[in-house]
């Protein structure tokens, strides 16, 4: 599939997996600007499973808790398809957990989002 195809989706869909390799290879065939571009100005429906819904925010640096940077990731920015980060598989209490745990993180984001295994989140990004 060509870039210009990519484009031309409706939804773009991106898996569970390894956050730091998804995210590399968006970058390695540049996909990560046709998906940001696509979803910002084309009313484009963006789906993120775990690794896939880490990718979304503007930043996967967070992840590193509890992924391997296998790549050797030196630029954690997310595709910023929404002002903040999701954090997968994390109930609300585990959130709440991790976010006391972890200094700074707050100031960090304007938002910080989990969702859980049982969950999915919707957002309308305008």
């Amino acid at each position: 599939m060509s870039n210009q195809e990519v484009l031309e989706c409706d939804i773009y869909y991106c898996g569970e997996g390894n956050t730091f390799e998804k995210l590399s290879i968006l970058r390695e065939r540049g996909l990560d600007s046709i998906i940001k571009e696509g979803f910002k100005t084309g009313n484009k429906i963006y789906i993120g499973c775990s690794a896939g819904a880490a990718i979304a925010g503007v930043s996967v640096e967070e992840v590193k808790d509890f992924d391997k940077n296998n790549v050797g990731m030196t630029d954690f920015s997310g595709l910023g398809l929404f002002d903040g980060i999701i954090i997968p598989h994390y109930t609300k209490k585990e959130l709440k957990r991790y976010i006391s745990n972890s200094y700074g993180i707050k100031d960090k984001y304007k938002s910080i989002l989990s969702v859980s295994n049982e969950k999915s989140l919707v957002m309308e990004v305008s």
